[in-house]
């Protein structure tokens, strides 16, 4: 899997209306299917995605293959050129040997772990992100938000009760 994140100039795919407040871009394309802004702060930055067979095609590829096809990608998906960006990050999780190939699963006979992640420690030390959500969401975007919102719940709540 790789992440490819671009910083341009300014937000360009602002320029189209139904974009203006996007936090994600979902699309067919073959490669980079899924790119996300940083709505709703604003930033002039897009964040692509390749996984599976996507990304299996590209074996032990330099960073500069995979950077070019993120942009065409992108170009594709937008239907317009795509400006030089200004910087680029990159990530290849497939050589990160602290990944392990996962965003975070639970393994077998486990299957409340996730509870056990979420509990709070004597009020003072909360839990959040996708390996701590208990509302179904495990290994997602939706599931590090969600356990984020109940986080900062259980906090307001702890303070309040003080």
């Amino acid at each position: 899997m790789y992440r490819v994140t671009f910083r341009f100039r300014d937000p360009f795919w602002e320029d189209r209306r139904e974009l203006q407040r996007a936090g994600f871009f979902f699309s067919h394309d073959p490669h980079f299917f899924t790119w996300w802004t940083s709505h709703p702060m604003q930033a002039p930055l897009l964040t692509g995605w390749m996984a599976g067979s996507a990304a299996d095609r590209f074996a032990a590829p330099a960073s500069e293959t995979v950077v070019a096809e993120a942009l065409a990608s992108l170009a594709r998906i937008l239907g317009r050129k795509i400006p030089r960006p200004e910087a680029v990050y990159f990530h290849n999780w497939q050589a990160d040997s602290f990944f392990r190939g996962a965003y975070s699963y639970v393994p077998v006979n486990a299957t409340r772990a996730r509870e056990t992640l979420a509990k709070p420690v004597s009020g003072t030390l909360f839990f959040a992100g996708e390996a701590a959500d208990v509302e179904g969401h495990g290994a997602t975007v939706h599931g590090a938000m969600a356990s984020g919102r109940r986080s900062a719940r259980l906090l307001l709540q702890s303070l309040t009760n003080m």
